[in-house]
């Protein structure tokens, strides 16, 4: 069973709130910026269609991604080049696993 359907029975069970961020792991330059990242959100609960429950989503996921996305593909980026791996995966190209 899928994670995304894991998470919406649990929800449905117990009538919580799921959130789940997700930044797609590729290779950036020195100038990227979180406006060249896409993030991905999952979240489960009607509560998230609110006007202001919106808002706090935006604050989060900007958050989320100049504090943990951002700096973790510029980690990643850094440890493949170091590493001298081959230009398989090129700025901006997402890896598939």
């Amino acid at each position: 069973m899928l994670t995304f359907e894991k998470l919406t029975m649990l929800d449905r069970i117990d009538g919580g709130v799921t959130l789940l961020l997700h930044c797609p792991g590729h290779l950036v330059t020195a100038d990227t910026n979180i406006e060249d990242i896409p993030i991905e959100l999952y979240a489960t609960g009607q509560e998230v269609k609110t006007l202001d429950m919106q808002k706090q989503l935006v604050s989060l996921i900007q958050s989320f991604g100049d504090r943990i996305a951002l700096p973790h593909i510029h980690r990643f980026t850094d440890r493949y080049e170091i590493e001298g791996k081959p230009g398989i995966i090129q700025p901006g190209n997402f890896i598939s696993l």
